[in-house]
């Protein structure tokens, strides 16, 4: 009698350890998410805000997107930036540090911002610029993403 009961835990115990491994071992490792960010600078001769709009995709075959927009204004001058940047990314080490290179960068027609203003305080979105990030978990639905050349952000997830 005593040999069905324990049969039977150890059957279900090999059925749940294989559905939990098949889940985590198949498990989608994208991540999608979206951030605000606010920023100014208000220095002698220098007055520079912006607040833009981060959604960030990574796919887990080391490629990327930043879908990056919002309202720039520098020495009293507003600005529009809007683009999309696509990259290519590889783990650095097992502690969420990467490195990327920017692939592609494509303006969308509001896009009014000036090349200069891009590379003065948006250097990490220039084609070509290699970056460093991190990536760590904050809680379950939130990322702390830091970029070398670049902010760190909070970024909510979408998936």
């Amino acid at each position: 009698m005593k040999f069905i009961p324990l049969s039977i835990t150890l059957i279900i115990t090999i059925i749940a350890l294989t559905l939990l491994t098949y889940k985590k071992t198949n498990s989608s490792e994208n991540k999608l998410c979206t951030s605000t960010l606010k920023y100014s600078i208000n220095d002698e001769g220098l007055n520079f805000s912006h607040v833009t709009h981060y959604r960030l995709f990574l796919a887990e075959n080391g490629s990327g997107y930043v879908n990056l927009g919002g309202n720039v204004t520098y020495n009293n001058k507003n600005y529009i930036i809007s683009r999309i940047i696509n990259f290519t990314y590889k783990p650095i080490n097992q502690e969420g540090d990467y490195s990327s290179k920017i692939d592609e960068v494509m303006k969308t027609g509001q896009d009014n911002i000036p090349d200069d203003l891009v590379n003065k305080f948006f250097i990490y979105t220039t084609l070509g610029v290699s970056n460093y990030f991190k990536v760590g978990r904050i809680d379950e639905h939130r990322m702390l993403i830091s970029v070398s050349r670049g902010p760190f952000i909070v970024c909510s997830d979408s998936l």
